[in-house]
Formats: C-alpha cells, structure tokens, sequence
C-alpha cells in the first residue's frame, strides 16, 4: 500500500513538473505548431502524404487525433496530450533507476536531473513519443532479465508490436531500433541451447514487429498514398542537407548539457571492454542499457542540437549516471560516510523539489495572471499564453487571405511559420504550410517552382527582410519568387509577390 502511495505522490510530482515547462511557453515554437497542425488535419479526415506533407510515419499525429477528438479540438489539449507523453518518460526513467535497485529517493533525484536537461529545449513531438517507447521496451527488457534470465521467451511478441511502434512513428530511426531489438541478445549465446532459445527470440519479436507495419502498409495501399509516403519519408528527406555539428553541444548554455556530450560517448565506447565481463548481471544490464543507448544515438544524426540530444542521448545518459552511481558505491567503503551522504541526498532531494515545485507553480500563476490569454479571438488558440499584437497580426494576415480568396486568387504564405496563420483559417495548403527544406517529396524543390512558374490568379506573402528566416527555409524558391513576381506591397511583417 505504501509502494502505492509513493508511486502515485512520484507521478504527480512528476506531472506538475511536466505541465510546468509545458504551458509556461507563448505561442510561437513552430514544432508545437506543426505537430498539431498534422494531428488537426488527421482529426478533419486528411490523409497524410496524399493530402499533407510529412516526413515521419504518421502514429505520433494519429495518436494526437484521437486525443483531440475525446476532449477538444484545441492546441491546448495538445499541450495536454504532450504533458502526459512527457510525464510518462520522467516517470519510465524513475521505474528504470528504482528496478537497478537505486533507492526511491535517489531514483527520483536522478529522474529530476533529467528533467533538467529539458529545462530549455523542451518541445514534445514525435521523437519524444520514440523515446517513449524505447524506455518502457528498455524497462521490461531489464525486468525480463532480472527474473527470468538474459535468454528468455517471456514477452518477446508484445514487445515486438511495442518497438514495431517506432517504425509507424518515426520510420528512420524504428529500422534502426527493430533491428537492434531483434538481433542483440546474440552477443549472450553461450550455447547450442541458448541459440535455440535465441531463435525463438528473433521468430517471436519479428512478428510483433511486423504487425504495427503491417497495418500501416493496409492504411497506405487503401488510401492510395503509398508512393506519396515513398516520396516524402525516403525521397525526399534526401534533399534535407542542413546538419548541426556534435562539437556544438560543449557550446550549450546549458552545463548539463555539455557534461554529459563529453562523458557519454566515453561511456558508450567501454562497451567493448564491458563484453568479455558478459556473465555478471550487473554487466549484462548494463550493456543491455548501453545497445540501447548506441541505437537511439544514430537519431542525433544530423542534427546534433541540444534537443536531439537530449532525446536521443536520454538512454545513455540514464547508464552513464547509474553507472557513476555504482563506481560511487564501491569507491566510498565506509558505512559511516555511505550513510550519511545517502540520508544528506535524501534529504536535500526532498526538500529541493518541493522548493523548485512551490517557486515554479507561484511563477507560472504570475505568468497567466500577468500575459494575455488567447480567448475568443483566435481559433484553435483558446487558453494559450498570447501577445495581442500576435493577435492583431494574424487577424490582419488572415482577413488579407479571406479577401485574396474571394477575388479569386490562392495565396501560399512561402515561410515556416505559415502555420500559425494557417491553423485558426481551418485551410491547409499541402508543401506551402510547413515550408522548410527536405520536407516536399522528391525533387520537391525543383516541382515547387515549376509550380510557380505555371502558377495564375497566385499571391505569394515572403517574410520581409529584416527578419531572420528559419534556417531550414528553400531560399531558391524565395528567390525564384523575387526574381520572377511583381512586389505589389505589404501585409504586416510579409511582402507580397503577385
């Protein structure tokens, strides 16, 4: 009844501290807004691929529909729904930590230094749901080992089906993830009798990855967007040349950060030499850690920011600090001392955290009783943290857009933040609404200003420029833009090309 207790006081801590980062944010972050703009347009019966344009296998958005339908058709709902994703990764980490045998306490310590991580980078979309899967198939996999051994047949279908997850959320990284699944338990075999265990793994664990699969291919081939997802998810990611270095990471304003980008790889390459101790458990759950921790890191590729690696290093960075922990424990072999930093950590880990949770709460109330909050005015937006000149600029945009469209024109609003315009119209323009580079399909680029090229009865708004574009925008269609359309003027902070 106590363990109850603590695991339901750990979850609501762990809540607060989620909704905290969540909803202390204004409108604007442009992945919170896409990701429910693809959630919206599942919600309004658009197919992915064929009617909108998306990189990733569409679970995290199907997801997010559904969760939009039972409450309500609001970004805030989806802050809701991102909460909850985000909770139930700090709450996998502390089940992690505590089934290592590191004590509650401590376990939710460690938990909280995670969540530090994400103090400044947090934007919950599909590769947090990926993280999210990656931890709870982790968490059995470890329970499976500690009761039933390192080759067991326990599970292994039902885990299949939850890593076959991954690839329906995020295609890249879930073949990469699969595969490891499927094939890790290979470096335990030390016998005829363990390789014939060690078959019935991979029969088990393929299936149940192949039916998540399975069933998209269906969705696809029924709804006639299986080349159009061939052209976005493979194809076209192609194009996507923009990378952000690992070297970048030692130069995050966040500290913690930059510990562990240096510590982590250190920790991943003693894999190797951890192999030939295979046989102690303690070994075999760290190892098992550090294949997962390999796998997800081949997620960072090519964007190594402090918000991929974050996510994908998350797995690592829960071995690395465990794995401090233990060289900690043998290091220090007075009991006296053992005992006293245990109670001290204890003690200062408590009192911390209700400190930071009663600071973070009288804050955020500032916030909402001092900022504007989105009624009526926006929809879509009610309830979200808004600046009324944000308002007033989108009114302005969208009342242009309405006119344009009465008199007969289409109007393609050529930046990443079209979105945010877009979304209280209701409308959805396939390639134009998330305008960033790799995200067109094949030959998206080159098709786009052919398109334009063609294109009649068209006005094109392009951010002025003495603001700074998103880094990901098609400047060659920008361009092209300026070089073949006439400037007829100005709409809040647009030019507009006719």
């Amino acid at each position: 009844m106590k363990n109850k207790i603590f695991n339901i006081l750990v979850i609501i801590v762990l809540l607060v501290l989620a909704a905290i980062l969540i909803f202390e944010d204004q409108i604007g972050d442009l992945d919170e807004l896409w990701q429910y703009s693809f959630a919206n347009n599942m919600y309004n019966g658009l197919i992915p691929y064929k009617d909108f344009n998306i990189i990733v296998t569409p679970f995290f958005p199907l997801t997010a529909s559904l969760f939009l339908r039972v409450f309500s058709n609001q970004l805030i709902v989806m802050r809701i729904f991102n909460t909850v994703i985000f909770t139930a990764i700090l709450y996998a980490a502390y089940k992690i930590f505590y089934l290592l045998k590191v004590s509650k306490i401590k376990s939710l310590f460690f938990t909280f230094i995670l969540y530090v991580l994400f103090y400044f980078n947090l934007g919950v979309e599909y590769n947090y749901l990926i993280l999210l899967i990656a931890l709870i198939s982790l968490y059995f996999e470890l329970y499976n080992i500690k009761k039933y051994g390192v080759l067991n047949l326990k599970n292994n279908f039902w885990l299949g089906i939850l890593i076959g997850l991954t690839v329906v959320t995020k295609h890249t990284i879930g073949i990469f993830l699969s595969t490891m699944f499927v094939f890790y338990k290979a470096i335990f075999i030390k016998d005829k009798k363990d390789y014939s265990i060690f078959k019935k793994i991979i029969l088990y664990r393929i299936l149940g990855i192949l039916l998540p699969s399975s069933v998209l291919l269906i969705y696809l081939l029924y709804h006639h967007s299986l080349y159009d997802c061939i052209s976005y998810c493979v194809l076209g990611i192609t194009e996507f040349k923009n990378k952000v270095l690992y070297f970048n990471l030692f130069l995050d304003y966040n500290m913690l950060i930059q510990i562990f980008a240096f510590i982590m790889p250190i920790f991943l390459t003693s894999f190797i030499a951890l192999l030939r101790y295979r046989k102690n458990i303690n070994i075999i759950e760290i190892l098992t850690m550090q294949i997962y921790s390999i796998t997800m890191f081949i997620g960072i590729y090519p964007i190594a920011d402090n918000g991929h690696f974050i996510i994908y290093g998350f797995i690592g960075i829960i071995a690395t600090i465990y794995s401090i922990y233990i060289i900690t424990r043998k290091i220090i072999i007075n009991k006296k001392i053992k005992k006293f930093i245990s109670e001290f950590v204890n003690f200062f880990c408590i009192c911390y955290l209700a400190f930071y949770i009663l600071i973070s709460c009288i804050n955020l109330v500032k916030l909402y009783k001092n900022n504007y909050i989105c009624k009526n005015e926006l929809e879509h937006y009610y309830g979200i943290l808004i600046n009324k000149e944000l308002i007033e600029e989108i009114n302005s945009i969208d009342k242009y857009i309405y006119q344009k469209e009465r008199e007969g024109n289409t109007v393609y609003i050529l930046d990443a933040s079209a979105v945010l315009y877009r979304i209280p119209m209701n409308a959805y323009y396939k390639d134009y609404d998330m305008f960033n580079k790799g995200n067109f399909g094949k030959n998206g680029e080159s098709r786009i200003i052919e398109e334009i090229e063609k294109a009649t009865n068209t006005t094109y708004l392009i951010l002025q420029d003495q603001y700074i574009k998103n880094w990901q925008t098609p400047l060659d269609i920008i361009d092209y833009v300026k070089n073949n359309k006439s400037r007829t003027g100005k709409i809040e902070i647009f030019d507009i090309y006719e």
